[in-house]
């Protein structure tokens, strides 16, 4: 809805006229498919919060942990390889949600990411770059299907360790890294 807001409040008077984009057209289908969907009601998103989902990213790849599962994503799309860092971190949370979903229905979900710009993408609910826009719709989308809330929380490098982990699983070693994380973290 943004990018609809944003060009109405560009217009000089309410007579001008302005071209529809593609992301427009993009913004106004997913509220339309959720009004097919939505019945008018929704039940209240619990007060406490889930047990928080953890997101990293690296040059190559995504990784995610929750509650002792997680989800290893390669970046196979030239489109996402190319994108800096703090984009590549927003996208490692979409794998996450549509892994989880289901189990965070009603609840209100914090996202653990070591990098404060993702942080405040994924708060924001909205970038500038159309692939990652993209990907924050389908997000997006499963918060409004499943009714959950995501608040994305600046969480250091140095204690992202299990996320981290998973996003290198294609290291030499990456899978004995991880499963020796996972280890520290079931004795404790």
């Amino acid at each position: 809805m943004r990018r609809l807001i944003d060009r109405a409040n560009a217009l000089r008077s309410p007579w001008h006229r302005t071209r529809v984009t593609v992301e427009m057209k993009a913004d106004i289908l997913w509220w339309i498919h959720f009004m097919d969907l939505f019945n008018g009601k929704m039940p209240m998103v619990e007060d406490r919060p889930t047990t928080p989902v953890s997101i990293d990213a690296c040059s190559v790849a995504a990784g995610a942990h929750y509650c002792g599962d997680w989800v290893y994503t390669p970046f196979t799309s030239p489109a996402v390889q190319s994108l800096p860092i703090n984009y590549k971190e927003v996208i490692a949370l979409e794998p996450a949600v549509s892994r989880w979903a289901e189990t965070w229905r009603n609840k209100k979900v914090f996202v653990h990411s070591d990098n404060q710009a993702a942080c405040a993408i994924i708060n924001k609910g909205s970038c500038k770059h159309p692939v990652v826009m993209s990907s924050l719709r389908r997000i997006f989308w499963l918060s409004a299907v499943y009714n959950f809330r995501l608040k994305a929380v600046y969480y250091p490098g140095t204690a992202n360790t299990l996320a981290d982990a998973v996003s290198r699983l294609h290291e030499p070693n990456g899978i004995s890294r991880l499963y020796s994380y996972l280890s520290i973290v079931r004795v404790v």
